[in-house]
């Protein structure tokens, strides 16, 4: 979230509270923790402005040095597809569409492999009558579709990647 964040206020312009929240779509509650740390660890500085005193962020220093040198670190395997979607926009924030699609093909892949490994988990429990097995066959299936779907979501972001990098 905190690399998220850098380059959202950093390379796109997303200055104010008021804007990660409307044009990013991202919740108060997620947010507010993030920002505070990185303020208190000097990677981003907060200035009053205007009658209504609203809040602008900018990266320090420091925190621009963070972003250039460390971004890539935010490039990790992630479980849940949020946090997927957001090390995605940091690389193509960062004008680094490749690496952006090379991860979106690793990110198809793991999950592809995931919903293997819940099929052969369902297998396991199919057939069995008892309610704890009949639950963990059902989220065993339900876990799967899931995986299969996000990664079916993600090879289709990286395809229109794609097709916007032949135009660039």
């Amino acid at each position: 979230m905190e690399f998220f964040l850098l380059a959202l206020i950093d390379r796109g312009g997303l200055k104010s509270f008021y804007a990660l929240q409307k044009q990013a779509g991202l919740q108060p509650g997620g947010i507010r923790p993030s920002l505070d740390r990185l303020e208190v660890e000097g990677l981003l500085s907060r200035s009053d402005q205007g009658s209504r005193r609203k809040r602008e962020y900018a990266l320090t220093e420091s925190g621009r040095k963070l972003l250039e040198q460390k971004w890539l670190f935010s490039l990790q395997s992630y479980i849940d597809l949020e946090s997927t979607l957001r090390a995605i926009t940091v690389a193509l924030l960062m004008g680094d569409r490749h690496t952006a699609t090379q991860y979106l093909r690793d990110a198809c892949n793991d999950r592809d492999r995931a919903a293997l490994q819940k099929e052969e988990e369902a297998t396991r429990y199919a057939g069995k009558s008892d309610p704890l097995s009949v639950y963990m066959w059902m989220r065993a299936v339900c876990e799967s579709r899931r995986r299969k779907a996000d990664a079916e979501a993600l090879a289709q972001i990286r395809q229109e990647i794609n097709k916007e990098k032949r135009h660039v």
